[in-house]
């Protein structure tokens, strides 16, 4: 039996070491996360085929218009590029599929096929990658139905907010039996030079994105956003620090429905010429019962006195 060797980051080797149920991996651009993740699932494929474990691996974003929003290109790009992937995998315009007829790819968009997920058979491995702006539903829709014997679910993401879903469950809390670290372009030892001509330039020009976009930070200014050069002098005036709940002031809220994204609450109360925010809660793919469930929550909550960081 001869063995293969493939190189991956470093910090990835221990993630794809021996058994899991999850696997995966966040942090900024650069990182290589995407691309070794995508070589992964054909070297998973290659050993459950080869051990006559048929099934498919279900390659999934939370949303994806067609194949050409899907990870299609550069998974066949990995395949490419290792002989004995390339030799076992037969790799066509809109399909990748093994020549023994064990292990097949379905690209899937998660936003618009949640319900149908659930009628793919023997899924073997989901990854999910730029699982960011994955829902809770849609998580809780998903893994039931990896459940083949050792199957397992991946997920990738360049974190947005500490809201998200998929920051919850998988950094906040993440399920027993998982493997996922951070990975930023200093954790790829083949971050190439024209990533880092683009990292300086961010740096020297795009201060305000530059750890989300490099560093796997939290994006606390969009780009081009009404109110980013407001929040910068709040934070240079010394106006975001601790404020006190009071319980003889009312609560305000402010909704940032979303539509295809995630919908937003500020909660604020008026305080003498200033306005306190409070809190605030971020949530996507649930109706209104959700929001009328969360209100309620906090409205309990705020019988207690409590400090918010804003």
């Amino acid at each position: 039996m001869k063995k293969a060797q493939i190189e991956l980051p470093p910090k990835l080797v221990p993630v794809f070491e021996g058994e899991a149920r999850y696997r995966g991996s966040w942090g900024g651009r650069g990182s290589g996360k995407t691309r070794t993740f995508a070589l992964m699932t054909a070297v998973m494929g290659y050993r459950w085929g080869m051990a006559g474990k048929k099934g498919q691996i279900l390659c999934a974003r939370e949303f994806m218009n067609s194949l050409d929003d899907s990870s299609l290109e550069e998974i066949k790009t990995s395949i490419r590029s290792i002989d004995w992937l390339n030799d076992y995998y037969d790799v066509g315009e809109k399909y990748i599929r093994s020549k023994d007829g064990n292990i097949h790819y379905t690209f899937v968009g998660l936003r618009r096929s949640l319900d149908a997920i659930k009628s793919k058979a023997r899924i073997m491995l989901a990854w999910v990658d730029e699982a960011e702006p994955m829902s809770e539903m849609a998580w809780q829709k998903l893994i039931p139905t990896v459940r083949e014997e050792g199957s397992e679910i991946w997920a990738t993401w360049n974190p947005e907010s500490k809201y998200s879903a998929t920051h919850e469950r998988f950094r906040i809390s993440p399920p027993k039996n998982s493997k996922i670290v951070e990975l930023n372009y200093t954790d790829n030892p083949w971050f190439p030079d024209v990533l880092e001509a683009e990292r300086l330039e961010d740096k020297a020009k795009r201060i305000d994105m530059y750890e989300h976009i490099w560093e796997g930070g939290f994006l606390v200014f969009s780009e081009g956003a009404y109110y980013s050069t407001e929040m910068r002098l709040a934070k240079e005036e010394d106006r975001v620090g601790e404020v006190r709940y009071d319980r003889d002031k009312g609560v305000v809220t402010a909704w940032d429905l979303g539509i295809g994204d995630s919908t937003s609450i500020w909660f604020a109360q008026y305080i003498g010429t200033e306005i306190h925010i409070i809190d605030y809660y971020e949530a996507s793919g649930v109706g209104l019962d959700h929001y009328a469930i969360v209100l309620k929550r906090k409205v309990t909550c705020m019988n207690n006195t409590y400090y918010r960081m804003m």
